[in-house]
């Protein structure tokens, strides 16, 4: 690979993002990684190359980035009329928030109906007197004190002292899918949904619902 000479602004964040990489690297995949220089080819190594700088020049330069060398290449910011891939990239951009928006108005339609009308069977209802109800839970993240998960109502609040029945439905879902090799990973399809009941915390709490009880490992 050429040398490249780089400013001192340049070198710091280098250095800064290696020792953030770092942090989280084992032996193995220090192993793995010099393994995947020494085969790669010129090409791939020059690829690499530029996603470098290419980084770098994010973290350095403002708004405006040129995604073509023509004249007319698409650029971020460019508000140069109704043309069709500003709107999907707009749509893109706005995935999440547009589903947040849903979650919200789908809990408070659910939380619309008075307690005292909300019917008594289980089966009728979407959320009890008590403001809670079952739902299924797609894990995001395992912490040191809590966990979080995703919901139709939004983001859950999972108790650190759930993390045993937690961590034996993830153990025991890997095993089944024969998981004897790689790293598990909560976004895979292997994982699924976990089954919670949940309440609702009310508007002062930065996660919408919290975790009564795992209920099951299906």
């Amino acid at each position: 690979m050429a040398y490249t000479a780089y400013t001192p602004l340049e070198k710091r964040i280098l250095t800064d993002s290696l020792e953030q990489a770092l942090l989280w690297q084992t032996p193995e995949d220090e192993v793995e990684r010099e393994i995947d220089y020494l085969q790669s080819t010129p090409d791939e190594k020059k690829a690499l190359s530029n996603l470098v700088n290419h980084n770098l020049s994010m973290r350095k330069e403002g708004e405006w980035m040129e995604l073509a060398s023509e004249a007319d290449g698409i650029k971020f910011g460019d508000i140069d009329g109704s043309l069709e891939y500003l709107h999907w990239w707009d749509e893109h951009e706005m995935a999440r928030d547009m589903e947040i928006f849903e979650e919200e108005f789908s809990l408070a339609c659910a939380l619309s109906i008075p307690h005292e009308d909300r019917p008594q069977k289980p089966s009728e209802r979407i959320f009890d007197q008590n403001d809670t109800t079952n739902v299924p839970v797609k894990l995001l993240h395992l912490g040191d004190d809590y966990y979080t998960g995703q919901s139709p109502f939004g983001k859950v609040y999972i108790p650190r002292h759930f993390a045993d029945r937690v961590r034996g439905i993830i153990e025991d879902r890997w095993n089944t899918t024969g998981g004897n090799h790689g790293t598990p990973t909560l976004d895979s399809d292997w994982m699924g949904d976990i089954l919670m009941n949940v309440k609702v915390m009310g508007p002062h709490c930065n996660l919408p619902l919290r975790c009564n009880r795992v209920i099951n490992t299906q």
